[in-house]
């Protein structure tokens, strides 16, 4: 490699990765605009919370367990914690707020982790922070709904009554319907990203590689392609709206990072020095979909392999 080649590379790759992860950060907080303003519109209710500040860590708790039961009583994919509006005289305003739970400790531990511990059985939920509108910071807990069994908190399991949050083995009917309330609908079935055009979808998914994988024709218009993924179960009109399912986003998602419910279950690849696991050379992290991404996770594993086996 040239001197200029070299330098080439030095300047330009890193402003290539800034520009992708500002892309990034840009897409996510315009679907996170989308996802507030949705959320505002359905005002507070078993599943939605409004909050102003972080007061203690223990209210979290107990609101997430509250939602999390409403949302199972009320059949919703996810339940709605959200921090940055004030309440007066059944009005809201929308001042923001200073809390940042990324960044927030009880001790040693972060707040996120703690939470995780508190909460059985163990539940998935999302922290976003982002700016709506000017430098007006939003907090969303999101989280899923309970299934089978009442979400605890510290032993303690909570539903929400009209704006306040109480213990669930006051009101026994609740606590019924909820441990007969039961989700049969598979992991892959389950909502990864909802309320969304025809248009987003075929920005989230890759459509003509499922067309391609598929050796079918790609539709002329765009309600073609989606009634398509409707029969394979990849999406869901309801509503007004589509939804993208689990198995949709798994297999052919163009972006991980854009699902945040599912982002922990991308691929992974990791190349160790040696036979042990000691030490790390390679930690390589898939960012597309499984079905669209094998071809190129198997060309970059064939690409880590020695030319010449040793036997």
């Amino acid at each position: 490699m040239t001197f200029k080649e070299k330098l080439s590379k030095r300047i330009y790759v890193p402003l290539y990765r800034n520009y992708i992860r500002t892309r990034k950060k840009i897409i996510l907080e315009k679907e996170l605009d989308k996802l507030f303003r949705w959320l505002l519109a359905q005002g507070e209710c078993e599943w939605v919370e409004y909050k102003l500040n972080f007061h203690s860590p223990e209210e979290i708790g107990q609101d997430l367990s509250a939602l999390s039961n409403g949302a199972c009583l009320k059949k919703e994919s996810r339940a709605y914690l959200i921090f940055g509006i004030k309440e007066e005289n059944e009005k809201f305003d929308i001042p923001g707020t200073g809390f940042k739970p990324k960044s927030k400790k009880i001790g040693n531990e972060p707040l996120e982790n703690w939470l995780v511990q508190q909460l059985s059985p163990k539940t998935d939920f999302v922290i976003h922070e982002f700016e709506f509108k000017e430098s007006i910071n939003i907090v969303i807990f999101e989280i899923h709904p309970a299934q089978n069994v009442p979400l605890e908190f510290q032993r303690k399991s909570f539903i929400r009554i009209g704006s306040v949050s109480r213990e669930l083995r006051e009101f026994p009917d609740k606590a019924r319907q909820i441990w007969l309330n039961r989700n049969l609908n598979p992991f892959e079935l389950e909502i990864a990203k909802n309320n969304l055009t025809a248009s987003e979808v075929v920005n989230l998914l890759d459509t003509s590689g499922y067309f391609q994988m598929m050796k079918l024709p790609y539709p002329v218009t765009q309600k073609s392609v989606l009634e398509k993924f409707e029969s394979d179960r990849l999406v869901i009109w309801d509503k007004g709206s589509y939804s993208i399912t689990n198995l949709g986003a798994l297999l052919f998602a163009l972006e991980f990072d854009r699902f945040p419910k599912i982002s922990r279950k991308k691929i992974r690849v990791v190349q160790f020095e040696g036979r042990n696991k000691l030490k790390i050379i390679r930690n390589q992290q898939g960012m597309r979909g499984y079905a669209i991404g094998f071809n190129g996770l198997m060309t970059y594993i064939n690409g880590l392999l020695p030319t010449n086996e040793i036997i």
